[in-house]
């Protein structure tokens, strides 16, 4: 009984300290004081055409509220559950093949790196000059710089995504490098991740807000419920902390080594 209790107990200690070096990880933004709204359009049954005005018109409702620091708008949420990637080429000397050439991707408004507080840490960020009818841009990762443009600046390279009509589209631009950040989950080796201004690439795929307050979070939940029904009141509203989701993601080591522990 004292040799499996021992056993347990270390093992529980192993657990615990994975735990605690996941959870003290640098993954890439702050997370505190923020809220993840999403926004159904879809569901809403707003027109697709009127889609793009209704996403503006919340984003400068919800920037507007007492309290809140900043808003973005985004397709995908760090640790969410939901991903995008796909193969892409780049012009740089150093060509990668096959499934190498694999990257992550997000779909951005200019707010978004301001919100998570993930640092730029070269060129420039996303603008609202970034339309549909300009020159293509990206700011990438420092993963992805690393594995696509070794020993060159990738500031002004370009890279095509693979598939579809994708191929006759103008390459595109890397304007700015952002620090690493955690994508789909903690414990992930942090993937290559390309960030795309949304009215380039996906107007009417972002549904997703973050949204920095400086009061507590859980106090502006009605206020944001309020001012999204004052856009329109059919579309349904899911709200959450972005704290929450990076916790949630964890849930499976707290699990392990709190059993552990009780069964030492």
């Amino acid at each position: 009984q004292v040799a499996l209790s021992l056993v347990l107990l270390v093992t529980a200690g192993l657990l615990l300290r994975s735990f605690r070096n996941l959870a003290s990880a640098d993954i890439g933004f702050d997370a505190n004081q923020v809220l993840v709204v999403n926004a159904n359009l879809f569901a809403a049954k707003i027109p697709e055409s009127d889609r793009t005005a209704t996403y503006d018109r919340i984003g400068a409702e919800l920037r507007a509220l007492p309290g809140v620091v900043s808003a973005a708008r985004s397709m995908t949420t760090p640790l969410g559950d939901s991903q995008w990637n796909t193969v892409i080429h780049s012009d740089a000397p150093h060509r990668l093949v096959g499934e190498d050439n694999t990257a992550y991707f997000n779909f951005v408004d200019p707010d978004y790196f301001a919100t998570l507080r993930t640092p730029l840490l070269a060129g420039r960020n996303l603008s609202a000059a970034d339309s549909a009818n300009s020159q293509p841009v990206a700011v990438i990762n420092q993963s992805l710089a690393r594995k696509f443009f070794p020993d060159v600046n990738p500031i002004g390279r370009t890279f095509r995504p693979e598939g579809g009509a994708r191929k006759l589209d103008p390459p595109v631009e890397v304007v700015g490098i952002a620090k690493d950040a955690k994508y789909e989950s903690v414990r992930e080796e942090t993937y290559p991740t390309v960030f795309r201004p949304i009215a380039q690439v996906a107007e009417n795929h972002a549904d997703n807000f973050e949204v920095r307050t400086a009061l507590p979070p859980a106090t502006m939940r009605k206020a944001i419920q309020a001012a999204i029904a004052g856009v329109n009141a059919a579309i349904p509203i899911e709200i959450h902390s972005l704290a929450a989701q990076v916790d949630d993601s964890m849930t499976r080591e707290r699990l392990l080594a709190a059993l552990s522990a009780f069964f030492g």
